[in-house]
Parts: structure tokens; sequence; C-alpha cells
């Protein structure tokens, strides 16, 4: 075969072949960790040939990136035993014989995809199939790719239907709506309502699909409903369709049937353990966990068997029998379950916090022993708990539990003025924004249980699964909240730096866990400064705990357009505030709760910091004014933001202004291109512009002459509407309708012309609030 052909056929061959992911890997620690993940797979019974075949495929590639080449062709001959045509095998194993440089096996496999079989739509369908479940495998930066190639192969092969293919879609859309898994902005999965609709109409059409077969795909089907269910009454609210039927199916059927399916299967004892945890029946999702992790230790059921421990001790110490021991003194039962300190946000003085939960009541305990409490905390430990009663008086338990994650806030309740902070003035919070919170997963207050067994066993499966995978940062995460529950502040923190360091300067992919991270390493610091004794230390550590607050408030601000929930589920937005509202209100503190409003978008609180700024300065400083120029267009003040700009014009900050601020299309006959229509440059040109300033000035040129006739003919007939005509007193022309700026040119304007400029910057701005915000409004 002439080598410039075979170029071109292995360029093709590529293209249908596992090598296209060649992008997507990122070094042999993620391949190996890959691979091990695949190679359990295998070793599971799946009741489908076709996923079998995949992923010895997408073994094969691997172990011949790593430079295995016997095992990645044992691979390859195991996917070839099972009798069906597979383009992606067939296309592996010429790539592995060409750069083997056995270039006569290669040549003869080409040859074979010349065979009809492999010309068929449906095996190159298939093909496309394949590489999208490699991407979906691949992790949540490759999801998007994923949901793309299932789509298409399932649009392709219709009216036949493949309900594995429809499942790994329906999968992958549903993880794609995980908090935790929502990558940088323009990744993020904006309205993950239609990806969780989607994927539960993909489920019930797996699971009413008329097959006896496939009785695993339908038990994980069964659980992944379940999973999206989970916050709903039932299948019909999320998708309406089918009534009679989906009003029946509420989370637990779901698991329920899958257990049916599959009691011994992995996946569904892992989903039906985790589900379990979230419905507090603990010691039966401890049990499924530990089956699961008998019949596969990975690392995401020691994950969650680790996560099922925390919540038994988190139980165990919120009942009131237990809570009755520690009010009453009982000692012993306090050395033994659980030390009650709490630690919280800002510092660890003696306010109220909340411990545990019980089932009728809040519990508060103070961060002191009650022999240690001045009159004052007493008093104020007595009105805590009246505010929780008072709170909770009327309101169900459900409802009591919803305002669980906001009392960590009660400490700014006992000032002398005794304000309800302003989340509990409002009532309950929205049911949203109540799931959200609990998603984000990063608590203020946690209960110390020192040397706790079941939190020290925790903590041994998280080490085991993090040894497995190595990135695996969800679980370094949740070891960092047990240390702080075994009062290891120091420890917790190891493991919620790492999480931030590993960055090394590259940009966060996971942006809520670079916030859950930074958040806990300030309250750790935090909680430091009341164990240390030496004054520069505490200095230090108060200092690093704002670095760390400053950097989740950074990252905040580059999703919160994406994440709006952001804003109050944030817990060192409103501790940064208070330190910084506490200080002595100069304008470098005035400055840095600017900066801090900015970053959450509260523009108008911005606003009121860069006033107070420019009191307290003798001059006008520029980069305050253009920044409040900049909040004042934010919030649509184009009267503030006008009269901010004209006391530029005495600055020379004018001449360097962001040039962001001003408005106009220039249209210039020479910049028509050599052999266009100056006439469609002009239409083209007008025709994008949202403004048109037209300044009429003396012409003697007679191209110009005839290029400023045809611009005024474009302007009257088609562009008049948003057109700002600027003349000089005593120069009319017919614009009937048209707005105007009219000059008037005299010797003292003449002599002072920055101040001319800058005045008729001013006048401009005016009638273009006047042509356009105003009109806008009464549209509205």
């Amino acid at each position: 075969m002439d080598s410039e052909i075979h170029e071109m056929k292995k360029k093709e061959t590529k293209n249908s072949s596992s090598f296209i992911l060649d992008e997507a890997l990122e070094g042999r620690e993620k391949i190996r960790e890959k691979l091990n993940q695949l190679e359990q797979d295998i070793e599971e019974s799946i009741d489908t040939n076709q996923e079998i075949i995949w992923i010895h495929n997408f073994i094969s590639y691997l172990y011949w990136k790593l430079g295995d080449r016997q095992k990645a062709f044992e691979a390859i001959e195991r996917a070839k035993t099972l009798d069906e045509p597979n383009l992606i095998t067939y296309c592996n194993e010429i790539l592995f014989y060409d750069e083997s440089a056995e270039y006569s096996q290669s040549e003869k496999l080409m040859e074979k995809l010349e065979n009809h079989t492999f010309k068929q739509k449906r095996v190159r369908t298939q093909a496309d199939a394949e590489i999208a479940y490699c991407y979906s495998r691949l992790g949540p930066k490759h999801h998007d790719k994923a949901v793309q190639g299932f789509r298409q192969a399932i649009k392709d092969i219709s009216p036949e239907r493949n309900i594995f293919w429809e499942y790994r879609l329906a999968l992958t859309l549903r993880r794609q709506c995980h908090l935790h898994q929502m990558l940088k902005p323009d990744i993020l999965v904006i309205n993950p309502v239609d990806n969780r609709k989607e994927a539960a109409c993909l489920l019930y059409k797996v699971l009413v699909f008329d097959s006896k077969k496939n009785c695993q795909i339908k038990a994980r089907a069964w659980c992944e409903l379940g999973k999206i269910i989970f916050k709903d009454k039932n299948l019909y609210e999320i998708i309406e369709i089918d009534k009679t039927e989906t009003l029946k199916i509420d989370g637990r059927k779901c698991f329920e049937e899958a257990f049916k399916l599959c009691p011994d299967d992995y996946h569904v004892l892992h989903s039906y353990g985790s589900h379990l945890r979230y419905n507090n029946k603990v010691e039966e999702s401890k049990a499924c966990l530990q089956e699961a992790i008998r019949l596969r230790d990975n690392p995401s059921s020691r994950h969650h068997l680790a996560l099922t421990l925390k919540r038994l001790v988190q139980i165990e110490n919120s009942t009131p029998k237990y809570t009755r021991n520690l009010q009453e003194g009982d000692h012993s039962t306090r050395n033994r379950r659980c030390s009650s300190r709490v630690i919280t946000m800002p510092e660890q003085s003696a306010t109220m916090s909340v411990v545990g939960l019980g089932v009728n009541q809040f519990t508060l305990r103070s961060n002191q022993d009650s022999q240690f409490r001045s009159p004052e905390d007493t008093f104020k430990h007595q009105q805590s708990h009246s505010d929780v009663k008072n709170l909770c008086e009327g309101n169900t338990q459900k409802d009591c539990r919803a305002l669980a994650n906001e009392l960590c806030d009660l400490s700014k309740c006992h000032s002398k003025t005794r304000k309800l902070p302003p989340i509990l003035k409002k009532g309950l919070v929205s049911k949203s924004q109540k799931n959200f919170i609990a998603r984000k997963k990063s608590p203020v207050s946690i209960c110390v249980s020192r040397d706790n067994p079941l939190l020290l066993e925790a903590i041994d499966h998280l080490e085991k699964a993090i040894e497995m995978c190595a990135g695996f940062d969800v679980a370094r995460y949740e070891k960092g909240l047990i240390y702080r529950m075994l009062d290891k502040p120091d420890e917790a923190l190891n493991c919620f730096s790492y999480i931030t360091s590993e960055s090394c300067g590259k940009p966060y992919e996971y942006p809520i866990m670079f916030v859950n991270a930074y958040e806990q390493q300030a309250i750790c610091k935090l909680g430091l400064i009341a164990q240390e004794s030496d004054q520069e230390k505490k200095v230090a550590l108060k200092y690093d705990a704002r670095r760390c607050m400053w950097n989740a408030i950074t990252v905040i601000s580059g999703v919160i357009g994406a994440l709006p929930m952001l804003r109050t589920a944030n817990q060192c937005f409103p501790t940064l505030k208070k330190m910084l509202q506490d200080e002595e209100q100069s304008s470098e503190t005035l400055k840095k709760l600017a900066q801090l409003h900015e970053k959450m978008e509260n523009n108008e609180e911005a606003i009121e910091c860069y006033k107070k700024i420019i009191e307290l300065l003798d001059d006008d400083d520029p980069n305050i004014l253009e920044k409040l120029v900049k909040n004042y267009l934010k919030v649509d003040d184009f009267d503030n933001a006008i009269c901010t700009l004209s006391l530029l014009q005495y600055t020379d900050k004018l001449k360097e202004f962001d040039k962001s601020f001003y408005l106009q299309v220039v249209v210039n006959h020479m910049d028509c291109l050599p052999g266009k229509s100056t006439l469609e440059y002009l239409n083209k040109t007008m025709l994008k512009a949202r403004y048109i300033i037209l300044i009429l000035h003396e012409c003697n040129d007679a191209k110009k002459d005839e290029f400023i006739k045809m611009a005024l003919i474009e302007l009257r007939l088609k562009h008049l509407a948003k057109t700002l005509f600027i003349r000089v007193d005593g120069f009319s022309i017919d614009f009937p309708g048209s707005k105007e700026v009219i000059l008037s040119l005299d010797d003292s304007n003449v002599e002072n012309m920055t101040l001319w400029q800058g005045n008729l910057l001013y006048n401009m701005l005016l009638k273009m609030v006047e042509m356009f915000v105003i009109k806008d409004d009464k549209e509205m």
C-alpha cells in the first residue's frame, strides 16, 4: 500500500478508535486508577455483551497508553471472542500493529474495514455510542461530550432502541446535575432541572421496555430513578406522563424494586445503602454498604460507609436521653460519648450553636461549661432556648429541621439590642435554599466526639479510599470534617489545604469543592485562635483565616451568576463583612468592604462604601470614582453614573478611562473594504449599532460630501429612532423627531476645552438616557 494512502487510512482509522480519547487522558496515575475500576467491572456478571466488549476495548487502549503492549493485545483478543462486529476493536488493533511497525498485519486488517459489515450505519453508530461511553467513564469534565455522543447515537438508530445506551445517557445527565460535579462557569449546567427531567424520562422508558432480559440494567435504572425522585413525593411530579403509573412510583419503591431484581448486585447495594442513610436508617445502611464492599472493595463504597458511620455518631449524640444526661452533668456519659464542644465562626467566644437535633426539640450547648459562665452569658444561654422555642412553636418537626442550618447565627441575636438575624425574622428558608445548603455540605458548627471509635473507623475507610484513588478529593474533604468532629483541627486543616493546593495555580475545576475547602480552612483557623495563648500566633491565625475566606469569595464571584444561591449559602461573606464592619472605618477598610460587596454582586452596598470613602478623602480619587461609576451602571442608575463621570473631567483619569464607558460606532467611508458597496457597508454598520451619534461639521472633500448624503438618507429612512444629532447652534438640517445636542462655541468654551468636552459627554449621555432607558421603561 502506498505510504501516502496508508497515512490517510491510518488517520481515518484513528477517528474510529479509542485513540480519539488521547487528549482526554491526564496522566499515568489516573490511567491506572481507571484501569482498576474497569477491571472490577469486568469481574462482575454484566448481562449485556455490549458493555463487556466496550470495557475490554477501553482496557486494551489504556494498557497501550501505559506501554504494556502484551496486556493491550490480550484485552483485544478477549473482546474479539464475544462474536460481535465491533469497529473500535478492529481499529484499535490496526493502530497497535501500526505503532509496533508490523505494517503488513496492519494493512491486512485495514482491508477488512472495506468489508460490508463495517460500513453498515448500525456498526458506525455503535462505535459513536462506545466513544460516548468512554467519555462518561472519564469523569465530569467529559460528561458533556458523552451526552452529545449518546444523544446522536440514539437518534441515528431510531426507530430501533438500545436501552443500554438510554440508561448510560440518563446516568450521565443525572451526574451532571450533582452540585459537586459542576465545573467552571463555561461548562456549568445552568439549568439542571431540564437534565434531571430528561434523565427521569429515559429511565422510566427503560423500566417499561418489554423485555425479560437485562435485569441488571433495569435494577440500576430503578436505583438512578430513586436518586432523582429522592426529594420529591413521586415520579409524576417530575415527568408528568402516564399519571396512573408514575403516581405510584416514589423513592422507596424504586430501591425496593431494584433490590427485588438484583439483591446481590454491588451497584444496587451501594445505592440502596446510601438511600437508607439519607432516610436515617443508618444500621440498615451500614449493613448494605458493608455487603457492597465485600462484593467489590472500591473508593466510593468506602466513602459512603464512612458517611454512614459519621451519621450514626450524629444521631447518637442528638438523642433526648443523651442531651438530658449532659445537662444533668453526667460526666461519665460526656467522656464516653461526646465532649459537646462546638466549633463555630467567626471566633470561639461563649456563643450558642446547634449541637444536635432531637426528635422533638433543639438542644443547645455553650462552648464553655456553666460553672465558667458570667451572669450575662447565663442570661444569653437561657434566652437562646426561649428564642428557639418561640421559633419552633407551631411548626412541624420537618419545619423546625429547616432552621437547623441557620441557628448557627443565633450568637448575633444576643447583642444589647437583641435583634434577630434577617433569616429568622423572615421565617423559614425556602425549600430550594434549604436543599442547596444541605447539598453544599459545609457545616459551620460540628459536635466534637473525641476518640469516638465509629469516627476513627470512618477515617480508616476514607484513608483506604484515597489510597485507591489519589484524586478522590470528596473523600479527603469528608476526612477533614470528621477530624473536626474528633477535635483534631490540625489534621483537618491538612485535608482541606491539600484540596486547594493541589491545583498549583491552575484554574479550579470544581468550584463548590474549592469554596467548601477554603471555608473549612477558615473555620479551623478561627477555631484554633481560642486555643492559642500567644498573641502573635493569634494575629497570624486571624490573618490566615481572612485570606482563606477571601479565596472562597473569589471562587464564588466567578460562578455566582450560574449559582446565585451561593450569595446566601456561603459562610465567609457574613463573617468577613462583620469583621470589616467592626474595624475602624478608614478608607482602606471601606475599600475592602466595597470589594467584598462587589465580589458578591451587592452593587448597591458597594456604592454606599465608595460614597463614604469619597466623604473621608479631601480630594476625589479617580480610581474610586471609576469604581463608583461601574457600580452605578450595574444597578442601572444612569443619572448618578453620568454625574460621577462628569467629576472625572477635572482629573487626568478621563484620558485613560475604560473604553467600555464610551458609546460610538464610527462610520467612515475609508473603512469600507475595496470592491465592496459603500451603501452596503453603511447599512450593515449602522444596523449593528445600538446608538448612532451624528456629528456634522465643515467638509470640503467631494467624496466625503457624497458619503454624508448617503449616510443622512439611510438615517432618515431606517435609523432615526436611535440617532443622536449633535450640531452647532445656528446650523440646522431637516431631521424631524430626532434627539439633539446643540453646541454653543463661545470664547470661554474654547479656552477651557477639557471642561467643554466633559459637558458635551454629559449632555450626550443624558440624551441617550432619554432615548433608550426611558423608552425601555415605557415598553415594559
